[in-house]
């Protein structure tokens, strides 16, 4: 009887040993598979893109058309452009102003003055006061053009973002860290180089940062990605992107083709495996704005 008891309780052990042991194998899966910080970053960074890409129609529109000639001051995007001893300034009201675009904003863009080498390049330089803020997200960094022209078109243009902090109008202020240095190649609208509106470029380069939890990303622009500078959003192609720090950390974003609905980007997500080769994992819709 004491063995038959013995037996029981051993067997009873075990099976509360296998059971732990599904259960805590369970848990490390789930913990593995969660991709919640991953997702986050992906959506900083969107968030990122889509702000500097205004800040660089914004730049380039000053860059490319007559306004630093025309009277001053005058009315962009409802702002003020006004010429200062030292360069100009784009101003909004210090409550903030619904622009074109329905983003609330506020503060100054300071903008040196125009260098012109030649009749090939213009090189135009622009950072946002302390004072400045997008949908009360304060933004800072400093942002330089440079505009290629063939026959006084624009043709291709060259757009630095360096030490960029967007701090978030959230409880205890997060901020979202971006660098880019990336190439405009124009696509179209070269036959009217002071019209904005039908204008189109393939971009291409880099973009780093990282996001409000700290995470970094890497991204590279190489497969016609296109801006028109009429539009908020970045349009057909994708983006490669390295969520470091991850081991589920190869992000893809796929951006809506034009015509289509754009501001909503697909992400994919996957890892890689021993052998170098992908293991697809995930794909979700993140919002393109901010």
């Amino acid at each position: 009887m004491k063995l038959q008891f013995n037996s029981l309780k051993l067997t009873t052990s075990l099976a509360l040993l296998l059971i732990l042991a599904i259960s805590s194998c369970s848990v490390e899966d789930n913990k593995s598979g969660d991709i919640s910080y991953q997702k986050r970053t992906a959506q900083d960074l969107a968030l990122a893109q889509t702000l500097f890409r205004d800040l660089f129609r914004t730049t380039y529109k000053i860059a490319t058309t007559n306004y630093l000639a025309d009277s001053l001051p005058c009315n962009l995007d409802s702002g003020t452009l006004s010429k200062l001893t030292n360069g100009y300034s784009l101003t909004y009201p210090a409550k903030g102003i619904r622009c074109p675009d329905g983003k609330v904003r506020a503060g100054s863009l300071y903008i040196l003055p125009v260098i012109n080498q030649g009749d090939t390049l213009t090189i135009l330089q622009l950072r946002p006061e302390k004072d400045y803020t997008v949908q009360e997200h304060k933004v800072s960094g400093d942002i330089t053009l440079y505009v290629k022209k063939n026959n006084n078109h624009p043709d291709e243009i060259n757009y630095k973002v360096q030490s960029a902090v967007i701090e978030l109008n959230r409880t205890y202020s997060p901020q979202i860290r971006y660098n880019a240095n990336l190439t405009f190649i124009r696509s179209s609208g070269e036959t009217t180089p002071l019209i904005f509106t039908d204008d189109g470029f393939l971009v291409f380069g880099e973009e780093s940062g990282n996001g409000q939890q700290h995470d970094p990303f890497i991204v590279t622009m190489n497969d016609t990605a296109t801006l028109y500078p009429s539009s908020r959003y970045l349009q057909d192609g994708s983006a490669n992107i390295i969520l470091t720090g991850f081991t589920i950390d190869r992000l893809k974003f796929t951006y809506p083709q034009k015509g289509k609905t754009a501001n909503s980007i697909k992400a994919s997500i996957s890892e890689i495996n021993e052998d170098g080769s992908p293991l697809f994992y995930q794909s979700f819709q993140i919002p393109a704005d901010y």
